[in-house]
């Protein structure tokens, strides 16, 4: 939840106008004039960081609402749709970036990567923070990998390789991150290795989600095993 502690802030230059106004049109002592401004400053600030909180949690519900017709339902089309009469609606650039975030994953459980990877990069790398930071290049990994920007996506996966090893075991990202490692041990021929990890890791992460990407590359194994071969 990001409170703009800036803007709340700003209310008191608007109060402090008034106030002054107030003062000298009734004639208020200096001491009584700023107890009550005090007073009134301290409760019109709480009020607006209700105000704000209140919306950041309404706003936040309405994510998860919609994230549930991705996982739960697995109706990509809706998501999409939801998602950007979303954006439609929203000016806060914090939240237009997680929606952003949102249709990249639904572009993306359609295979559409060249548009999922538009919509990532509609977002600049700064308005992420934490997790969704590294959310945000877990998708770019692996859309890189589907579009066969090999190099950039192992890129990524060197400068984030202890936040992501953290994280291999995390019930969300877990899945994804093995997906990743797959990925690395297949184009770094190292196709032994990443046969079993692979079974080991449908096993573990049952994810419908995930299920395109295990068949992509168990299909990406058997074509190596078959050069081999020849």
């Amino acid at each position: 939840m990001k409170i703009r502690f800036g803007r709340i802030l700003m209310l008191g230059i608007p109060l402090g106008i008034l106030c002054a106004i107030f003062k000298n049109h009734f004639n208020i002592s200096n001491d009584a004039f700023w107890k009550y401004y005090y007073i009134f400053g301290i409760a019109a600030i709480l009020l607006a960081v209700l105000i704000n909180g209140a919306y950041q949690f309404r706003f936040a519900k309405k994510l998860n609402a919609l994230t549930e017709i991705l996982l739960t339902d697995r109706d990509e089309e809706r998501f999409i749709a939801e998602n950007e009469e979303l954006l439609r609606n929203t000016k806060e650039r914090h939240h237009r970036a997680l929606i952003y975030l949102n249709l990249c994953a639904g572009y993306s459980d359609k295979e559409a990567f060249e548009t999922a990877k538009e919509m990532l990069l509609k977002v600049p790398e700064q308005d992420f923070r934490g997790i969704n930071k590294l959310v945000y290049y877990i998708n770019l990994a692996y859309i890189d990998f589907r579009l066969l920007e090999v190099q950039e996506a192992l890129a990524v996966l060197r400068r984030f390789d202890k936040q992501f090893t953290n994280l291999q075991n995390h019930k969300q990202l877990g899945g994804h991150l093995a997906i990743l490692k797959i990925f690395d041990l297949i184009y770094t021929e190292q196709t032994e290795e990443a046969q079993p990890l692979l079974l080991s890791s449908k096993e573990k992460w049952t994810d419908k989600r995930l299920e395109k990407a295990w068949v992509y590359q168990q299909r990406l194994i058997d074509e190596r095993k078959q050069r081999t071969i020849e």
